[in-house]
């Protein structure tokens, strides 16, 4: 993206044509190897997909208003990103704090998305429905991200549930499958531990590992996936269930990668939600191992 800015307004430099083009090409490489067919940048952080999206809009603005031209598939690449903002938004216009991430709004982003793509969800989105239409869904699956998104409206008094049943991520993980995320009666009421600060700190070691999120340990041992590079990103679909129908939603997912640091504790944990529409979710829990084991069910409640 700076490459690209110097290349547009220089253009006085020698090297300009080729900062540009470099620049574009990379970018438009980036944009596909990044971001999956259902938008999530692939670190799989609410943060980081909208350093990402800036990154890759703010040249394609500035290449507008200088002339330059882009790629004719680069602006439907890029919508991705914002369907996902849409698709993943709580009631209040903000995001989960999920992986290395804290709670980021996304109502600029929409009116961005407006001005880009023209669409009225969008514009409904950035305006807290005073303008637009709202989206014609509600509840939603990202089937590479392995996120279930379970609602029952869109209002401020709506119920919103945030299911991860997905790889790793490529950068900026917690250890954290099966996790979930509630907003309900106007607030936030099943929250995770954060991020913390980017440091070595027992605190930052707790918000990475198992303890801090919305799942299951076994024998006081946690989740184990750094560094098991297969289960960072996915080549196709999950392939977990998922229906969503007039009555209820349902999705499931499974951990089977080990706990403790050696990931020697062998449990495999499926886990399967049911939002039973308008009213609740039911969360269904199975583990299977050889041998006895201690289980801890971990709910982090947003209350003191």
């Amino acid at each position: 993206n700076g490459l690209g800015h110097l290349g547009i307004l220089l253009p006085e430099c020698r090297d300009a044509p080729l900062w540009r083009k470099t620049a574009i090409d990379r970018l438009t490489s980036e944009l596909d190897r990044q971001v999956y067919p259902d938008g999530a940048q692939k670190e799989l952080t609410t943060g980081y997909h909208q350093v990402s999206r800036r990154n890759f809009v703010e040249l394609l603005k500035l290449a507008r208003l200088n002339g330059v031209g882009m790629p004719p598939g680069y602006l439907g690449q890029l919508e991705r990103m914002y369907d996902y903002n849409l698709k993943v938004m709580m009631p209040d216009g903000y995001l989960p704090p999920l992986n290395d991430a804290g709670f980021a709004g996304v109502r600029d982003s929409m009116r961005e998305g407006v001005e880009l793509f023209g669409r009225q969800d969008f514009l409904w989105a950035a305006t807290r429905g005073a303008e637009g239409h709202g989206p014609t869904n509600t509840s939603v699956a990202l089937p590479y991200a392995g996120w279930y998104i379970m609602r029952s409206g869109w209002g401020m008094e709506d119920k919103y549930l945030h299911f991860e049943a997905g790889p790793f991520g490529i950068g900026h993980q917690h250890e954290d499958k099966l996790t979930l995320f509630i907003w309900a009666m106007g607030r936030t009421l099943l929250t995770e531990g954060g991020t913390f600060s980017y440091d070595q700190s027992k605190w930052r070691r707790h918000v990475l590992g198992t303890w801090s999120h919305n799942t299951v340990l076994v024998d006081g041992q946690e989740q184990h996936r750094r560094g098991l590079k297969e289960t960072y990103e996915t080549a196709g679909p999950c392939d977990n269930l998922w229906v969503s129908a007039p009555e209820f939603d349902a999705a499931d997912g499974v951990y089977d990668d080990g706990y403790g640091p050696k990931r020697d504790v062998r449990v495999r944990h499926h886990r399967t939600v049911i939002f039973v529409r308008p009213d609740y979710w039911v969360v269904v829990d199975r583990l299977a191992g050889d041998g006895g084991h201690g289980y801890d069910i971990l709910w982090h409640l947003d209350a003191d």
